[in-house]
């Protein structure tokens, strides 16, 4: 039997929300493609509702559609990075099933990729749409990112992209499979964005003059607003709560660090993109870093730290004497680069001394303590705390 070129994947979470209209309409725009050589691998991450129902009623006759359900919920990037890893065709896509494509959105993708060689990707400009399929913004990147040269495409990503629809787009599976299981399993705050700036290095991306991808509207966000925006809003107001242990945005500069560091680029390649990514990304994100690190710094030095994730009965809220090894380390990596990238910032070094003070090393808690009393030598909590390390050093 002869291998399909696409495949297309669909994990499915909770199919049956919105009396199961939404993954209806998504599985019938499948069978509406005019381009009629894919396969379609759904699989269903244990929902609790009659996801599966719908799915056999919709599909049951078209031998195109291969169905699976895990017995457990094993989360969104398990089941979704399975699916690549079933992939044997030449090109994949990833469909959610609360978004859906015009008719000709495989075939034009899929011809595009078909005609030009030095393409890995393929997709169209965005439909916004609800629940009920009313239409909002057309969304479509107003920059091309088919350069020949790899680095302008990956700072193109970085500093132009928005909405990341390409995600969406059709990819040459090869390509694909190269980065996504380094990517899924980072901790920045936009994983789709880094995908696709890693695969920019490998080749040009091809955007469709016409909406014919439909994505639903999320409803937290006000229409067309990308996630960053939302951010940036929440930020504003007061109410942006980063994870606790966590620099999302930080660590996105530190990931697409090592990506360009471990690429096959020449050397005085990766040096300039490396340069020029912290620089971007420091510039588009300025605002969340400092807002995400201030707050973080701030509840380390105050001792009103808490990580809501450990059992409430083996930490007490600002003893960070209670806190294991593990989340201590993990402080002292996200501090240790933000100090990188911004070695002058306020208080920062002060954290620093709190996290080796309680780690125990004394000498590099002393250290930070007289790094920041070089910025703000009158400082009496850094006079304070650095009288009581000298005595244990």
């Amino acid at each position: 039997m002869k291998k399909p070129l696409l495949t297309i994947g669909m994990p499915v979470y909770k199919g049956g929300r919105k009396e199961g209209t939404l993954l209806t309409r998504c599985l019938e725009s499948l069978m509406s493609q005019t381009f009629r050589d894919f396969k379609v691998i759904i699989a269903n991450n244990d929902s609790p509702d009659n996801t599966e129902g719908i799915i056999y009623n919709t599909v049951r006759h078209d031998k195109r559609f291969e169905y699976h359900r895990n017995t457990i919920n094993y989360g969104y990037f398990p089941n979704a990075l399975g699916l690549v890893a079933n992939c044997d065709t030449k090109y994949y896509a990833m469909l959610h099933f609360d978004s859906y494509y015009a008719p000709t959105y495989a075939e034009k993708c899929v011809k595009a990729l078909e005609n030009d060689s030095q393409a890995v990707l393929a997709y169209s400009y965005c439909q916004f749409v609800d629940e009920d399929n009313k239409f909002f913004d057309i969304y479509k990147d107003l920059i091309s990112f088919d350069q020949a040269d790899p680095a302008e495409r990956y700072l193109n990503i970085l500093k132009k992209m928005g909405w990341c629809t390409a995600y969406h787009g059709v990819i040459r599976q090869d390509v694909l499979v190269k980065h996504l299981f380094r990517t899924a399993s980072t901790d920045n705050a936009a994983f789709d964005n880094e995908l696709l700036a890693l695969l920019a290095l490998e080749g040009k991306f091809l955007q469709i003059n016409a909406p014919l991808f439909y994505r639903l509207k999320d409803t937290y966000q006000d229409k067309g607003e990308t996630a960053e925006a939302h951010h940036r809003r929440l930020f504003a107001k007061g109410t942006y709560r980063p994870h606790p242990v966590k620099l999302p945005y930080c660590n996105f500069i530190s990931d697409h660090c090592f990506d360009i560091l471990y690429s096959s680029l020449p050397a005085e390649k990766k040096d300039y993109l490396i340069q020029n990514t912290i620089l971007a990304l420091l510039q588009r994100y300025d605002t969340l870093i400092n807002g995400e690190l201030s707050r973080l710094i701030d509840a380390i030095v105050s001792g009103n730290f808490r990580y809501d994730e450990l059992d409430p009965e083996e930490v007490s809220s600002g003893n960070f004497k209670l806190l294991d090894y593990y989340i201590l380390s993990k402080l002292l990596k996200e501090l240790s680069f933000a100090f990188v990238l911004k070695p002058t910032f306020p208080k920062l070094n002060l954290a620093l001394a709190f996290i080796y003070m309680y780690l125990g090393r004394h000498k590099e808690a002393l250290f930070y303590v007289e790094q920041e009393l070089l910025l703000t030598p009158q400082d009496a909590l850094c006079l304070t705390l650095k009288e009581k390390l000298s005595q244990k050093v």
